[in-house]
């Protein structure tokens, strides 16, 4: 983390976000239960929801295009003002809703910003296929994407089409789609953009270790060992870089078994 006393104040920070994160969801756990709603199906949604959205840690990256910043700000704020409005009708308190939507733009990066104008303006358009793409982009490959400024006929199509639109679609989620993009680079002998998939879907929970030796496995017999004879040494390599970094993480963590951060 840097100097001397910069680890102590990195897990004072994530314990700080992490206790605001569990208010934000127990506030909601009770004005869905306010609502009628069951909670468990409400928390299906939202982890699924955070495949697109980045979860609580989206914001930490890189950021967007200023105009694509006050479009969400204008968004956030009309969607707060909502859940306050459903909340009084149900009869639940929501007091951290209460104090965040006034200045929310800030979280957006916006310190200049008219709330009561931007309220009184048409609701903002729905999501359009650059920003969708883009958030999908940054799910598939774990990585901030911002692209500001970057045009041209091949990138739009594949961030406006390719995942804007197309891994965009209901019928399959990540997981699945990366599972087919894999077997197509396999054939193609792309060990290189392989590599890429193979670490994300790591990174992100989609695949094991074990479970990427046993793709490539399965796509020996389909794709022939010749494609695929690199294969097993780049997982084994990512499975160690993974490791080493599980070692790391575990030499320095200091969370006790309780879900309390120590002071």
């Amino acid at each position: 983390m840097g100097g001397p006393g910069t680890g102590m104040r990195a897990k004072l920070i994530r314990n700080h976000m992490q206790y605001t994160v569990w208010a934000a969801a127990d506030e909601a756990r009770r004005m869905a239960e306010a609502s009628g709603i069951e909670v468990d199906k409400l928390r299906e949604v939202v982890v699924a929801g955070d495949e697109l959205t980045g979860g609580p840690t989206a914001l930490m990256g890189p950021r967007a295009a200023p105009e694509m910043m006050r479009s969400a700000a204008a968004m956030a704020h009309k969607d707060l003002r909502a859940a306050m409005a459903l909340a009084d009708e149900v009869g639940a308190e929501v007091p951290v809703a209460r104090l965040v939507e006034p200045g929310y733009h800030r979280v957006f990066g916006l310190e200049e910003y008219d709330v009561e104008q931007a309220a009184a303006e048409p609701a903002p358009a729905e999501e359009d296929a650059r920003a969708r793409g883009l958030r999908m982009m940054s799910a598939v490959y774990s990585l901030p994407m911002s692209l500001e400024g970057a045009s041209g006929p091949y990138l739009d199509l594949t961030v406006d089409h390719l995942f804007g639109e197309i891994w965009s679609r209901p019928g399959l989620d990540i997981r699945q789609r990366r599972l087919l993009t894999i077997g197509v680079l396999a054939a193609l002998g792309k060990d290189d953009l392989l590599e890429i998939q193979f670490s994300s879907a790591m990174e992100r929970g989609e695949l094991t270790g074990d479970q990427l030796r046993e793709v490539v496995v399965h796509l020996a017999h389909y794709v022939g060992w010749p494609l695929t004879s690199g294969l097993g040494g780049l997982v084994e390599k990512l499975v160690r870089k993974q490791e080493s970094a599980a070692r790391a993480a575990e030499g320095s963590a200091e969370q006790p078994a309780d879900p309390r951060p120590r002071s």
